[in-house]
Formats: C-alpha cells, sequence, structure tokens
C-alpha cells in the first residue's frame, strides 16, 4: 500500500493474486487498486452494518463479517462504490 495525492493504493503482481479490501463504516480500506488481469478482489465487511461493492460487472453485498470476491478478466478500469452507505468509491485499474 502507498498514499498518492490522499487515496490508499495498492498494487498487486502476478496474475492469479488475490487482493484483500477491508470494508468499514469509514470506506473502503484501499482506494484505488492496480491488478494484473486475471487477478481477484475480495472484500470484507469489518462493519456491524451491511455494505456493497458495486461496479460494472458485480455487485456483491456483505452483510457484518461476510466476504465477498470477482475475478477482473478484462483490462480497464473500474469504479466501485457501496451502494447502501454512500462512503468514497474504489477504483479498481485492470492492466494486461
Amino acid at each position: 500500500s502507498s498514499q498518492r495525492a490522499g487515496r490508499r493504493t495498492k498494487v498487486t503482481d502476478p496474475v492469479g493474486n488475490v487482493t484483500l479490501v477491508m470494508v468499514t463504516g469509514l470506506g473502503f480500506d484501499t482506494q484505488v487498486l492496480t491488478l494484473s488481469r486475471g487477478s481477484s478482489v475480495g472484500w470484507i465487511n469489518k462493519d456491524t452494518s451491511s455494505h456493497t461493492a458495486t461496479g460494472a460487472g458485480f455487485d456483491i453485498v456483505l452483510r457484518a463479517g461476510e466476504k465477498g470476491s470477482h475475478v477482473f478478466n478484462e483490462s480497464r478500469t473500474y469504479s466501485y462504490s457501496d451502494t447502501f452507505s454512500g462512503i468514497q468509491p474504489g477504483l479498481i485499474v485492470v492492466k494486461d
């Protein structure tokens, strides 16, 4: 993880890695992820309230303590958010 212009970022490699993002009442613990195509993101709800990780092609509902994941097979940039709470959005950049 690193700080870039006030945003929490994480870069993962190689292909097939699973990157975990914690979700709390304050939001996603990582705001910008850079992944290789074929990698997965796993979200873990550390809050007592339900949250979502919702973006183009995925809508994961996470009740308190639940986990969910999605494999990103297309090289592009995905914006996602928590539709339940409106906390700050996240960004996933998938590269070849």
